[in-house]
């Protein structure tokens, strides 16, 4: 809820843009925390119905599940491009 937004919804004055300002800086590291939390916790139950699927699957059915899972979830930081070799011209990554 960045502050601009709230102002310009609310119609806030100066004065109280300089009181919200703090509260908002108080509740932004309350609400990341949470959202990590949840995050976590959505990847275990996840994880957890996906491993009690694989015991009813069959083998080509559980490496079809595996590939799916890895569509939809993505590394998060995916392999950093081979370094270049000196003397070798740079491929800009798209």
């Amino acid at each position: 809820m960045p502050l601009e937004r709230l102002a310009a919804g609310l119609n806030l004055t100066d004065a109280q843009k300089a009181k919200v300002q703090p509260i908002i800086d108080q509740a932004r590291p309350q609400l990341q925390a949470i959202r990590q939390d949840a995050a976590t916790k959505s990847r275990a139950v996840m994880q957890n119905a996906a491993d009690q699927l694989k015991s009813i699957l069959t083998a080509d059915q559980q490496q079809m599940l595996q590939q799916f899972q890895q569509r939809l979830n993505p590394p998060a930081n995916p392999p950093a491009p081979p370094a270049p070799q000196p003397n070798q011209p740079v491929t800009p990554v798209r």
